[in-house]
């Protein structure tokens, strides 16, 4: 899989390329991304977007792309989140 690391906050979509053959779909086991499009037929470009971590605790999601055809896993995308700073 591919791995990323974000800032706590204010980040870029990140934007990963996906090689397909057939149709696919992308989820999230994390309530603070959103993949888009959601699900595709071919090469694509999914955008994942972060929102901004308010907690003094890092944390880490994934996003799974696996195929509609033979449910085979085409990708798994680690994100990893900064935790926001103590407030003093």
């Amino acid at each position: 899989g591919t791995a990323y690391s974000v800032e706590h906050k204010d980040n870029d979509d990140v934007i990963v390329k996906l090689t397909s053959s057939g149709r696919w779909s992308a989820s999230t086991d994390a309530s603070w991304l959103s993949v888009i499009p959601g699900s595709g037929n071919g090469n694509a470009e999914i955008r994942i977007a972060v929102d901004d971590n308010t907690k003094t605790a890092s944390r880490k999601g994934i996003v799974t792309v696996k195929s509609e055809d033979n449910s085979q896993f085409l990708e798994q995308i680690t994100i990893t989140q900064d935790a926001a700073p103590k407030k003093k």
